[in-house]
């Protein structure tokens, strides 16, 4: 992961083997994107170095497995992450990728609906 310092790019990693290892029982990811996954982390952890002055932090909506929320959490640990996911399996999964990699910044919410109010960016996947 170039151009990311050593602890960012340490617990990226660490997210993908976490991702890949629950995705064998639960799926998550598309086992068949794993070839773009490198791609989607690199991406996700740009997209952290872009918004790194959101002061109210980042609301993810339809997180999924944690792209982007997970690498712009890793990115900006000083700035709160809000990881929106509707589905439990992913929820479950997102929340325990925080607590395995530290993420005390990464706030899961198992919604469809939250106040957009306590953010200053929005990122969604389509």
């Amino acid at each position: 992961l170039r151009g990311f310092s050593a602890p960012c790019a340490a617990l990226a990693k660490r997210y993908v083997a976490a991702l890949v290892e629950y995705n064998a029982h639960t799926n998550v990811y598309s086992q068949g994107a794993y070839g773009k996954l490198p791609f989607h982390v690199h991406d996700s952890l740009t997209l952290g170095a872009l918004i790194a002055r959101a002061p109210g932090g980042v609301l993810d909506m339809g997180s999924g497995s944690g792209l982007p929320s997970v690498c712009v959490a890793i990115a900006n640990p000083s700035i709160p992450v809000y990881a929106v996911e509707s589905k439990g399996r992913k929820a479950i999964f997102l929340t325990s990728v925080a607590r395995e990699l530290g993420l005390a910044n990464l706030h899961v919410l198992t919604e469809n609906i939250v106040e957009l109010s306590r953010a200053s960016a929005l990122t969604s996947r389509t």
